[in-house]
C-alpha cells in the first residue's frame, strides 16, 4: 500500500498521520457540524471545510454566503491571524455536505464528501473543478482525502450503491457498504 493511500485511508478514519518526505498534504474530519480542518504549507494558513446547516445565509468573516438550498458546502481559507481570506458555496438544491479537505504545496484545496464529490479549489478560493462518483444511493460518501506531491488527489470512502462508477470504472457492491480508494489527475480525471 502506497503512502498516499494510507494517507488517505487514515483521514477517511478520522486520524492523522504523516508520511516522511513524500509530500503529501492530507485534511481530517472534525466532529458532527464542526469544521474539518487542513494545513497549509508556507504562509501557515488553514483550509476548512464545512457545511452552511441548513441555514439560507452565512457570514465567515467579510464573507457572506447565500445557500441554494438544502445543506451547502463550504471550503474556506483562515489566514495566520485567524481571519478568512476567502470562502466558496458548492452544491444545489439539495444536501452537499464535506467530510475532508486538504491543501497542496500550491496553495490550493481539494475537499470531498457526500456522493462521492471532489472539489479543486484555487489558491485564491476560484473552483478549478469538481467530479462526482458513485451511484444511486445517498450513502455513497468520500470521507478522507490527500494530495500527493505531483497534484494528483487520493479519496477514501465507501459505496453502497449496488453499481458505483468511479471515472469510467464500475465497481459492483460485495456488502452492505464497500470501501474505494479513488485517484484523480491534478486535472480532474480520474487515474
Amino acid at each position: 500500500v502506497s503512502s498516499v493511500v494510507r494517507e488517505a485511508m487514515m483521514v477517511g478514519l478520522g486520524g492523522r498521520w504523516r508520511a516522511a518526505g513524500v509530500g503529501l498534504r492530507g485534511g481530517w474530519r472534525g466532529g458532527s457540524g464542526s469544521p474539518r480542518w487542513g494545513e497549509e504549507d508556507g504562509a501557515r494558513s488553514r483550509v476548512a471545510a464545512e457545511n452552511l446547516g441548513g441555514r439560507s445565509q452565512a457570514a465567515f468573516g467579510r464573507v457572506e454566503l447565500t445557500s441554494a438550498g438544502g445543506d451547502d458546502a463550504v471550503v474556506r481559507k483562515v489566514g495566520a491571524e485567524g481571519t478568512t481570506l476567502w470562502a466558496v458555496r458548492g452544491g444545489g438544491t439539495g444536501a452537499d455536505e464535506l467530510h475532508a479537505v486538504a491543501a497542496d504545496g500550491t496553495g490550493s484545496v481539494v475537499a470531498a464528501g457526500y456522493r462521492g464529490l471532489v472539489w479543486k479549489i484555487s489558491a485564491e478560493g476560484t473552483t478549478l473543478w469538481a467530479v462526482r462518483a458513485g451511484g444511486t444511493s445517498t450513502a455513497d460518501e468520500l470521507v478522507g482525502v490527500a494530495v500527493a506531491g505531483a497534484g494528483a488527489v487520493v479519496a477514501a470512502g465507501y459505496f453502497s450503491s449496488s453499481l458505483a462508477t468511479f471515472g469510467g470504472e464500475v465497481l459492483t457492491k460485495a456488502g452492505s457498504y464497500d470501501a474505494v480508494l479513488w485517484k484523480v489527475s491534478a486535472e480532474g480525471t480520474t487515474l
